[in-house]
C-alpha cells in the first residue's frame, strides 16, 4: 500500500502571506494539489491531496520568497502518515 501524503502548515506563519505568494504556491505545484480560495482566511486550499507526489516544489517556493525579516523555511511541511520526523506543530494543522 502506497503512503498517504500529509501536507501541514504551519498557522502562525500563514497570517502573514499576501495573496500573490499564496497564487505562486498553487502554480508551483506539477500535479495540482491545491487550489487558491479567497473564501479561506488562509487563501489555499488543498484539492487533490492523493495527487501529491513529494516534489515539495511548494516548500522551495516558499522558500525563495523569504525574506531577511521573514523566514518561510517551515510554512508547508510535505510528509507521509508514517513520517516520524513530521514536526508537532504542524502536523496539528495538516489535512
Amino acid at each position: 500500500m502506497a503512503p498517504v501524503p500529509k501536507i501541514g502548515f504551519n498557522e502562525e506563519k500563514m497570517a502573514w502571506i499576501p495573496d500573490n505568494l499564496w497564487e505562486s504556491i498553487v502554480a508551483s505545484c506539477p500535479t495540482r494539489v491545491f487550489k487558491n480560495d479567497p473564501e479561506n482566511l488562509e487563501g489555499i486550499e488543498i484539492e487533490n491531496l492523493d495527487a501529491c507526489m513529494y516534489c515539495e516544489e511548494c516548500v522551495k517556493c516558499a522558500k525563495q520568497a523569504s525574506t531577511k525579516d521573514f523566514n518561510l523555511d517551515n510554512l508547508i511541511k510535505v510528509g507521509t502518515e508514517d513520517d516520524k520526523e513530521y514536526p508537532k506543530e504542524i502536523a496539528s494543522t495538516a489535512k
